[in-house]
């Protein structure tokens, strides 16, 4: 299974390949193979944290990334009381978090909670991670404007209803100096880090596919070494994702 990833800027393509130069657009394709979804639900306000932080961080470097696996960090609010307010936490993504723990049979939200396709993952076992031979679908996000995407799913079978599609902004190498709580004096540095977040509904065509279009607020932020991107699409009234795509936008991140 291959994710293709196609950069279009000044002739500029991620993965190598040759393109006109006549668009600065992304365009962001997965294969029909099953490209994992892999978050974290974290908080820089919980000491137990920063150490899965940081071996998010280390999967920049695997060979997997963007391929096989699309990894995603989101800062929960509930352990803000502790004596320091996570800049990057809030209700959203603890929203999130609940609806996948509401799928669990005697599940339960806390951090550090690892999240692989929609299951609590406890093992951190890279393996779970390599190349899916499962096909579910490609998934393609096309850069339409500054901060918005047209996205396109073309289920391989089983068409559900109704899907949604999600999508969310990333920066990475954000480091934070924690003046209090459970990490005072810690510097935490964060990748994957999810600075927005959408959603929105998916509506049918007559072949088959579904479309929807996301906007984004914010395109870059200050903070941060680098951005990327992820997109994911899952049914509607289940979070659990089913095909995913996702990129580095800019050349160099560290």
């Amino acid at each position: 299974m291959k994710t293709k990833t196609i950069l279009l800027a000044m002739g500029f393509m991620i993965e190598g390949l040759s393109a006109p130069r006549a668009s600065n657009m992304l365009i962001l394709e997965s294969s029909e193979n099953r490209v994992h979804l892999l978050e974290l639900f974290s908080t820089e306000s919980c000491s137990s944290c920063p150490p899965a932080d940081q071996w998010m961080g280390s999967l920049r470097r695997s060979p997997g990334l963007w391929k096989s696996f699309v990894p995603v960090v989101a800062h929960v609010h509930y352990w803000d009381y502790l004596g320091w307010k996570d800049p990057f936490s809030s209700p959203e993504n603890t929203a999130r978090q609940k609806a996948y723990v509401a799928t669990w049979k005697g599940g339960y939200a806390y951090t550090p909670n690892f999240v692989l396709d929609g299951a609590d993952w406890r093992g951190q076992r890279l393996r779970d991670l390599s190349e899916s031979s499962q096909k579910v679908g490609v998934l393609k996000a096309t850069q339409t404007g500054t901060s918005s995407y047209q996205i396109e799913f073309h289920p391989s079978s089983g068409i559900a209803k109704s899907y949604q599609v999600h999508g969310s902004l990333l920066g990475n190498g954000i480091e934070v100096d924690v003046r209090r709580g459970e990490n005072a004096g810690k510097k935490l540095k964060h990748h994957f880090l999810t600075l927005d977040h959408q959603t929105n509904s998916m509506s049918p065509s007559a072949k088959g596919s579904f479309f929807a279009k996301l906007n984004f607020n914010a395109t870059r932020d200050a903070r941060a070494e680098s951005m990327s991107i992820a997109f994911w699409v899952s049914e509607a009234g289940n979070p659990r994702p089913l095909q995913a795509v996702g990129a580095d936008l800019e050349r160099g991140s560290k």
